[in-house]
């Protein structure tokens, strides 16, 4: 176990900021009165999602991608943490949830020829492929932090990483 010193209170002087927090907490309280709150319960949410037999994270990623597409016409490139804490000190694993079926969904749903059954299937392809990959993820099955891992031994070591870490797909391919 480490040892860490004693907590220490710390002692703040705000005095000269008191003017700017004069101004901003007079600016919060007006916009705060012009603010409404509603309240909804949406008949749309993961039960829905559930009861499609889709795992609702999954079903987030590809209309997080969905919507990247919509507005750069690109496929992104995005992340997501699997927690590894069923092992002893584990921490986290990265999940890519970008795949070569994502891309398709995604494509598919700005093809005139794509049929719904279609867009469908390859909705239900992204997310079980997205689901699967972060199960492997949380059982200790991932590589992308141990190839990370290996990245800085060779700049620890002062030697050149394989070309595999040169290349410009490895780090952010794009599908």
């Amino acid at each position: 176990k480490k040892h860490l010193p004693v907590p220490q209170k710390l002692k703040w002087d705000l005095k000269y900021l008191e003017s700017e927090l004069d101004i901003a907490t007079s600016h919060f309280q007006k916009l705060s009165k012009s603010f409404e709150l509603i309240v909804t319960t949406p008949e749309y949410g993961k039960g829905f999602i559930k009861k499609k037999r889709m795992s609702p994270d999954g079903y987030i990623q590809m209309a997080l991608q969905l919507a990247y597409y919509k507005l750069y016409q690109k496929i992104p490139k995005t992340y997501e943490s699997a927690s590894t804490r069923i092992y002893s000190e584990g921490r986290t694993e990265t999940i890519r949830p970008v795949s070569e079926y994502s891309a398709q969904f995604v494509k598919s749903m700005f093809s005139e020829s794509a049929t719904r059954e279609q867009r469908t299937m390859l909705l239900r392809k992204a997310v079980q492929y997205q689901t699967q990959i972060k199960i492997d993820a949380c059982l200790g099955l991932g590589w992308d932090r141990h190839l990370l891992g290996l990245y800085y031994a060779c700049q620890e070591l002062q030697r050149k990483p394989p070309a595999l870490f040169m290349d410009k797909n490895f780090f952010a391919p794009d599908i």
